[in-house]
Formats: C-alpha cells, sequence, structure tokens
C-alpha cells in the first residue's frame, strides 16, 4: 500500500476492523516523567495503527523487522514487563519539556498501575513469541521508545493520522498552557521536542512545520536563551534560523542589556560546547 494515500490507508484499516482485526496492532511504552534526579521514567502505553505510521516514516518498518525482539508478535494487553527497567539514566535530552516534572500531578490523570487493564492476570509481552497467535487476547507489535517522550510521541501518532499538530509555548516564552483542550483537537507537544523527533524518524514535513514555529516564537526576550541552548548546539538549521533572528534585531537594548552576561557565562565555561562558534557566526567571522 506503498502508494495510497494517508485516507485510504486509514479507510483500510478501518474497514478491517468492522471485520474484527484490531484498528491498533501495534503499542509503545514512552517515558513520561522526569524525575529529581534527571533519571526518565514513569513508562505509559500508546497505541497505534502500523499502517498509518509507516505511511509516514519508515522508521519503524526497520525496527519491526525480523530480528528484532519487538517483531513478535505478543499480547499487546499486558502491563509494563517487569523483565524491562522502568527508568532510564540514558535520556539525551534533559530539557525536553514534553516530560513532566516529578513534582507535577499526572498529566492523564491515571498511574501506570490503572493501565494495566484493571488488574487482571496477564503473561509478560514478550512470552507471546513462539506461542500460537490464535491464543492471544489482542494481538500485536510492541515497541519499547526509550529516547522520545510520551507526549511527544502521542501527538506524533495524532499527525500520522490526521496531519495536524498543536505545539505548546516555548518555556522561554513564559506562557502557560490553556487547563482543558477539546477531547477532538490534537494533543499539545513542543516544538523542540517534534523537531527532534522528526529529525530521528526523518519525516522532512513536520521537521518544517517544527522549525517554523520555533521561529515563529522567536522575540527579542527570549533569543538569547534558545541560541545559546544545548537544544539549539545540535540541530544547524535550528541555529541558522536563531542567529539570523538575532541579527536583526542586536541593536534591540535588551539584547545589548544581556549580551554581555552571556559572554561572560561562555568564558566560564557555562554554556553548551559549540556557543563560541556562535559567537563567531554573529561577528561574521564563520
Amino acid at each position: 500500500m506503498a502508494s495510497a494515500t494517508r485516507d485510504q490507508v486509514q479507510r483500510a484499516a478501518m474497514l478491517a476492523s468492522v471485520s474484527g482485526r484490531s484498528f491498533e496492532d501495534i503499542k509503545f511504552w514512552a517515558f513520561s516523567r522526569r524525575s529529581y534526579t534527571g533519571v526518565v521514567d514513569k513508562p505509559l502505553p500508546l497505541l497505534a495503527n502500523s499502517g498509518l505510521l509507516h505511511k509516514v516514516t519508515d522508521h519503524f518498518k526497520f525496527v519491526l523487522s525480523t530480528g528484532f525482539a519487538e517483531g513478535g508478535i505478543v499480547e499487546m494487553e499486558s502491563p509494563f514487563p517487569s523483565t524491562r527497567s522502568s527508568s532510564s539514566d540514558m535520556y539525551d535530552y534533559a530539557s525536553d519539556s514534553d516530560l513532566e516534572d516529578e513534582d507535577e500531578d499526572d498529566f492523564e490523570g491515571v498511574s501506570q498501575d490503572e493501565n494495566s487493564d484493571d488488574g487482571k492476570e496477564h503473561k509478560e509481552e514478550g512470552s507471546g513469541i513462539g506461542r500460537n497467535v490464535a491464543a492471544i487476547r489482542k494481538p500485536g507489535r510492541v515497541v519499547h521508545v526509550e529516547d522520545v517522550a510520551y507526549h511527544t510521541l502521542k501527538a506524533f501518532i495524532f499527525w500520522a493520522y490526521y496531519e495536524e499538530i498543536n505545539f505548546a509555548p516555548l518555556k522561554s516564552q513564559q506562557k502557560m498552557l490553556p487547563t482543558e483542550q477539546n477531547a477532538y483537537n490534537a494533543p499539545f507537544c513542543s516544538p523542540k521536542s517534534m523537531y527532534r523527533l522528526a529529525h530521528r524518524y526523518d519525516v522532512p514535513r513536520l521537521k518544517e512545520l517544527a522549525l517554523n514555529d520555533i521561529r515563529s516564537k522567536l522575540t527579542h526576550e527570549n533569543i538569547l536563551e534558545e541560541l545559546l541552548s544545548n537544544f539549539t548546539m545540535l540541530y544547524p538549521d535550528v541555529r541558522n534560523i536563531e542567529i539570523q533572528f538575532l541579527r536583526t534585531c542586536m541593536n534591540q537594548e535588551t539584547i545589548r542589556r544581556r549580551l554581555p552576561s552571556w559572554i561572560e557565562a561562555m568564558e566560564k565555561g557555562e554554556l553548551p560546547r559549540g556557543a563560541a562558534g556562535v559567537v563567531s557566526a554573529l561577528l561574521g567571522c564563520a
């Protein structure tokens, strides 16, 4: 179905579900929280249709290919397996704003235990490999995503279904999300977190949308914080648009007043690696 449109793929999945095949055939576990120690934890489940995901990225085709643990058919209703760690200290985006901080209330209003099908006893997810698939109540594949936050992945799945995205304010904007969100709207996600996902999963259109949103939220007040961040140093396209923005407002009083303190922080080694290159680019030396 490589040449099928998104709507055709969705219709085919819906038609299959009418005949008894589950619409969701892939389950993700993704970390949702950042603990006081910086470790990410509290994995939460997300269900999706693999056909719609494959339509926008080849990433999961590789993950689900034969030879990988995720390629086996297992019981999708099983809880998080006790054989896996429910936390990780290897998450490489410490400032990810799509992770809840430990002292915040659960975003979904349910605990991990409440996501385990009312406490019914299940076999471990991995135990389905090699078993008679007919004995499994909800067959599918399970993928443990350890490098993307739950809220980012949730927003990505919605985008794969409807090509709609709803970006949250940048932390540097100091704006709050609405306290309520309509049930039919795309879930909020950080544009920086989504750019990171789109870069990893090679989704050019989504990268473009996230990049444009980041550009639209740059101001005189937050440009230095954004430009001299760890995130910006990792992505040349983000760095370039922020350098261009700063060049247009270098004479603003807000910038002239704050720039010396950032230069001093760079001299003390308090800024991420690459900050000197940004300053050189601003001065026309790079």
